[in-house]
């Protein structure tokens, strides 16, 4: 009977600190040891993501910072998606996904925002990158930054960056999707 009642102590303390999960229904998550799960989406389609806690916590999505995707409107994206209550979480869906809508999605417990779970979403257009609204290079005394976000996964050993017709070789240590 003690052993019991240890044995349930442990098993609350341990599922207590567990971070909420993210699932989908609509489409296989991948995962890639450098970027963590993501999922793979054309423009034009849906998606369903259910973040959920088996303690029932209380749980919410968090979005991806958008504003420098060109074509990104909060108003469009606002009328796209709705978020359903669940009993053990929540429901994000987006319908008639965009380019812009590419980043990384997260589902974090209300009481404490460590405990979380991700997954990004790339959504295919046209091209092999998202359009941003600046061109060119930021630039710093210590770094520079290509910005270029992929709309599509991309393994590291495939990046090339080319400064005057020459390969960069450590360039694609330093890419982040």
């Amino acid at each position: 009977m003690l052993l019991d009642l240890i044995y349930l102590t442990l098993l609350a303390s341990v599922h207590a600190f567990h971070p909420p999960a993210i699932t989908t229904d609509t489409v296989e998550i991948q995962h890639d040891p450098t970027i963590g799960h993501f999922i793979q989406r054309d423009v034009g389609q849906d998606i369903r993501l259910t973040c959920s806690d088996i303690t029932n916590e209380a749980v919410e999505f968090a979005f991806p910072n958008l504003t420098d995707n060109r074509g990104y409107s909060e108003e469009d994206f606002r009328s796209r998606y709705t978020i359903e209550d669940l009993v053990y979480g929540h429901t994000l869906h987006i319908r008639d996904l965009k380019e812009s809508d590419t980043g990384t999605y997260k589902c974090h417990s209300k009481d404490d925002p460590t405990l979380s779970s991700e997954i990004h979403i790339f959504v295919r257009g046209a091209g092999a990158f998202v359009p941003t609204l600046f061109e060119g290079l930021v630039v710093s005394e210590s770094e520079f930054v290509v910005p270029c976000k992929s709309s599509r996964h991309v393994l590291k050993d495939e990046v090339e960056l080319r400064a005057n017709g020459k390969v960069w070789k450590s360039a694609s240590k330093f890419y982040d999707p």
